[in-house]
């Protein structure tokens, strides 16, 4: 110990108890320090959150008390006894000719060999 000991009191310094590095101290009360904010802000974002979506939900729960009517219910109401409207109701563009003849069919003779004679 007699050959460590004044190596090590370069570094370190002894407060009775402890052997203890001042520069490495500090370091550790900064760190926790910021860690203390950073936890202090996470609980404020936290519950600053939690204030905003409450007050959303209560805000949303007086508009449907305030019995105004809306476009968008109206929309959504749907009468089960009446047709699709999906569905083509246009008859005329059933029976219309297509522009295209079918491909077999355009007028166009093949050639035949035979023919040539």
């Amino acid at each position: 110990w007699a050959d460590v000991e004044p190596s090590l009191q370069e570094f370190f310094c002894d407060n009775g108890e402890e052997w203890v590095h001042l520069r490495i101290e500090e370091d550790l009360a900064s760190v926790r320090e910021k860690l203390t904010k950073k936890s202090a802000a996470g609980k404020a974002s936290v519950q600053a959150r939690r204030s905003r979506k409450e007050a959303d939900v209560q805000t949303k729960q007086e508009r449907n008390l305030t019995g105004v009517q809306t476009d968008v219910e109206v929309v959504f109401e749907h009468d089960v006894n009446t047709k699709a409207t999906n569905k083509d109701t246009d008859k005329d563009l059933k029976t219309d000719p297509p522009l295209n003849p079918p491909r077999g069919n355009r007028g166009v003779k093949k050639f035949d060999p035979l023919d040539i004679a």
